[in-house]
């Protein structure tokens, strides 16, 4: 996620995603919230 952070050219949206993941305060991600940020990772290519 701290990768994704760095980049420059995140849009709005992606960003805010970010933030959102970024308070999660349990030691996990629901599904959902996994595919959000492998999703923003590959837009990215990051993976």
């Amino acid at each position: 996620m701290n990768d994704l952070f760095e980049k420059e050219e995140l849009e709005e949206v992606a960003l805010g995603i970010l933030n959102k993941l970024a308070r999660i305060e349990r030691s996990y991600l629901t599904d959902l919230e996994e595919k959000l940020l492998v999703l923003l990772e590959k837009q990215y290519k990051l993976r």
